[in-house]
């Protein structure tokens, strides 16, 4: 659970390093869940520096930290198909890490070695984050 941003990019910045790549991160949650807040925190824990802002409008942003990481959003997408057209598969296979917010519009072009991640929002002035598709040490918070 976290109880603000600040706090769910220390979240994420922890877990990152348990993210290698070839790696795809599919996000699950509604407007204001903090997806976009949460990737910043990974790409804060992978050395990133960039300022992270959503690809809403782009659809795929890219950073490069050691390696690429494709940061995609699917919200304005009509189908699973035009990020096929883009040469998804080559992203998803390659030598980076991908993560998708709004990934249920894309869902049957997910592959199925993924690490879900759900962002519920149970009141207010709080997140919860649950993760799914990843083995991490019960030393997190060291």
């Amino acid at each position: 659970m976290s109880s603000s941003p600040e706090e769910s990019i220390t979240i994420a910045r922890n877990i990152a390093k348990y993210i290698t790549p070839p790696r795809v991160i599919a996000y699950r949650g509604g407007l204001g869940a903090g997806k976009t807040t949460f990737t910043r925190g990974l790409l804060s824990g992978w050395g990133a520096s960039d300022i992270i802002q959503s690809p809403t409008f782009t659809i795929i942003k890219e950073y490069f930290v050691g390696f690429p990481v494709y940061h995609i959003d699917a919200y304005r997408l009509s189908s699973a198909e035009e990020l096929e057209f883009i040469g998804i598969e080559d992203i998803f296979y390659g030598d980076g890490i991908a993560i998708i917010e709004w990934s249920e519009k894309v869902e049957d072009i997910l592959p199925d070695d993924r690490i879900d991640i759900f962002f519920n929002i149970p009141d207010d002035f709080k997140r919860e984050i649950i993760i799914e598709g990843l083995v991490i040490d019960e030393n997190l918070g060291d």
